[in-house]
């Protein structure tokens, strides 16, 4: 669904990755395993700089890269440009 045509979908369903990565480290690393951090920074990348699609999208990322313990760097290091 992160390639879907409309912003409003991509939208929700970054909401809803980063509500399952917040859940616990457990859920986080599933996410990271997937492969969706890659797919979310990318489309972050794109977003118009001060919208509510730009918010929520970091604010997906930033959960993906926080926790105790620490997620793997390999699988988070794409984030760290993006975040910046």
């Amino acid at each position: 669904m992160l390639d879907s045509q409309h912003i409003e979908v991509v939208e929700q369903v970054i909401w809803g990755i980063g509500n399952i990565a917040g859940d616990s480290p457990m859920t986080r690393d599933s996410v990271l395993n997937s492969g969706a951090l890659d797919r979310i920074a990318a489309v972050l990348e794109q977003a118009t700089p001060g919208t509510s699609f730009m918010r929520n999208a970091s604010w997906a990322l930033s959960n993906l890269c926080r926790g105790r313990p620490q997620p793997d760097y390999h699988l988070v290091r794409r984030a760290i440009p993006t975040l910046i």
